[in-house]
């Protein structure tokens, strides 16, 4: 089998999909189960004749056990909610639980998770498995490290299964992401740390927050708050001081993938800091090991983000094949990451970042490397510049700069075009200017987390270095700041929708279809049916829904690659 991870993928999808169609149910699901059935045929083209024999039982398996998993996972969480309705009616309670990540900030509000809770009051009840949300009113974030054992009380609010619908009015467990409700905290001397003896896992974290708690306030000190937040989100993942403004241009101009750690920021880190070793005479190889070591510590210093996970783990396969000298295939190792995050927390099928991030790279790999036709594009463009000598300078500049302006015009009309269903049945938005946004914001991007990074990593403590890299980083956010808001404001590429209809879904999928056929019947004539057929889906997909004057409540919610705002209508 040429990509048995992808397969394997597909099947573990297949498996969970199972498993929630029995709470789901719909014509979506089937739609999907079939889509799978197709990509799992795909996924098997130049196979030998008798790897069907071999494979079919395999992929049963697989779909058997996600199946299994997914359902054993699904009746945990229901017993842990079931408890957690019935401790509600006690409200105010008290609630004793571990701190499972950073505090986040949400508006006025820090939201703190914390795993496993167990109430003590007004009733003790023994501590169920999930996540329950504490939700603290201030401005500062609160002073909580990973690991550490609290108490709180104030109004708990559990998980309601039946408030939790997707867009075809239809809910499912997985939904939730194994969030048991939340707790309101009653007052600022309602919570407390508890005495507690960690793991050494525990300690690693709890050092991991009070490091980033010192870099969140290292750049605040020192630049103004729009470049301190974007510098933040895209460095750290904190978004937490994101100014109102800048989150709608970001949202306006389609540029919210930028400031969700995937696969730009990622390739930065594992890919820029490991060149300079080269100035030092380390072998690719080296370099190579060298990238899969800062490629871990990323991951364990930023945290296993769908996005995050699913970057690291193509980024260590793709190093692996340099320091083993073996061949790559991306589209394989974009199934084994995918395989990997699902069978870890397999809900992560139904979230907006497992789809906007999976579904998108892998468009990006069967769409966007159509280098051949960039290059006859190149070609064509360069010889009716003819009054410019072929052996000159000037001719090797222009050439490239149209290569490079061409790639990246062809990659972000992939990406924005992947995006788009997942982005309308979600979010019920979609903004077609990140198609020419991306050309300027990407190379920033990649400036200003290559700067981030080298600073948050111990560069800020060197004095004269820090300070120089303190004022590129300055310089480069502020370019990105600007390019950001004159993005946002372009009239005509942002648009929202009052709901999902299969007609939003199909004119981008169409798209996507249409730039990848050869057949001659669509480059036939002088003005050729694939440029009209393009032309047309394209006035169809720019059509406005609704009126640009609606007011907007949105949230912010971590969708990785492509990410995007959750809208809701008054």
């Amino acid at each position: 089998m040429r990509r048995p991870l992808v397969v394997m993928a597909l099947a573990w999808m297949l498996g969970v999909m199972l498993a929630g169609s029995f709470t789901v149910g719909g014509w979506s699901v089937s739609l999907l189960l079939v889509l799978l059935l197709l990509l799992i045929g795909y996924g098997q083209r130049h196979r030998q004749d008798s790897g069907l024999l071999f494979w079919t039982p395999v992929i049963l398996c697989v779909a058997l056990i996600a199946f299994l998993r997914a359902e054993d996972l699904g009746s945990k969480y229901n017993r842990s909610l079931t408890s957690f309705r019935n401790l509600a009616m006690y409200n105010p309670v008290t609630v004793q639980a571990r701190v499972a990540a950073a505090p986040e900030g949400k508006g006025d509000y820090w939201r703190v998770p914390l795993a496993n809770p167990q109430a003590v009051s007004p009733i003790e009840t023994e501590s169920v498995e999930g996540i329950l949300d504490l939700w603290i009113p201030r401005s500062a974030p609160p002073p909580l490290l990973t690991g550490q054992i609290v108490e709180a009380t104030g109004n708990l609010q559990p998980f309601l299964a039946e408030t939790v619908h997707r867009n075809d009015g239809l809910s499912n467990w997985m939904e939730t992401r194994n969030a048991l409700g939340s707790l309101f905290l009653a007052g600022p001397d309602y919570l407390g740390a508890l005495e507690s003896n960690p793991n050494p896992i525990d300690r690693l974290l709890g050092w991991r927050d009070a490091w980033k708690g010192q870099f969140r306030e290292w750049i605040l000190q020192r630049f103004p708050t729009d470049r301190a937040g974007l510098i933040l989100a895209m460095t750290i993942g904190d978004r937490s001081a994101l100014t109102p403004s800048l989150r709608e241009s970001l949202t306006h101009s389609g540029l919210l993938h930028l400031i969700a750690i995937s696969g730009l920021h990622v390739t930065a880190a594992i890919l820029v800091f490991p060149w300079f070793l080269k100035l030092f005479g380390f072998r690719r190889d080296q370099r190579a090991w060298v990238g899969i070591v800062f490629a871990l510590v990323l991951l364990f210093m930023i945290g296993a983000r769908p996005s995050v996970l699913r970057s690291v783990v193509m980024g260590i396969c793709l190093l692996l094949g340099y320091a083993l000298d073996r061949s790559r295939d991306t589209l394989n190792f974009l199934g084994g990451a995918c395989l990997l995050d699902l069978f870890l927390i397999p809900s992560e099928i139904y979230a907006p970042g497992f789809q906007f991030s999976f579904f998108v790279v892998a468009s990006l790999i069967l769409w966007g490397s159509e280098y051949s036709r960039i290059d006859s594009c190149v070609a064509s463009g360069m010889s009716r510049l003819e009054f410019i000598p072929p052996t000159s300078w000037t001719h090797l500049v222009f050439k490239g700069a149209l290569r490079a302006l061409l790639a990246g015009l062809w990659s972000s009309l992939v990406a924005v075009l992947a995006a788009a269903p997942i982005s309308l049945y979600h979010f019920q938005q979609i903004s077609w200017g990140a198609i020419w946004g991306n050309l300027i914001a990407i190379p920033l991007t990649l400036v200003v987390t290559v700067l981030g990074m080298a600073l948050a990593f111990g560069l800020s403590l060197v004095p004269l270095v820090s300070e120089l890299l303190a004022w590129l980083l300055g310089l480069s956010s502020g370019l990105l700041v600007e390019w950001i808001d004159w993005s946002g404001g372009w009239p005509g590429f942002f648009y929202r929708v009052s709901g999902f209809h299969l007609l939003q879904a199909v004119i981008p999928l169409s798209i996507l279809l249409l730039i990848r056929q050869d057949q001659e019947w669509l480059s036939s004539g002088g003005l050729s049916r694939r440029t009209l057929s393009l032309g047309l889906l394209f006035v169809l997909a720019l059509l406005p829904v609704l009126p640009r004057d609606k007011d907007l409540r949105m949230e912010f919610l971590d969708v990785g690659q492509g990410d995007s705002v959750l809208v809701e209508f008054p």
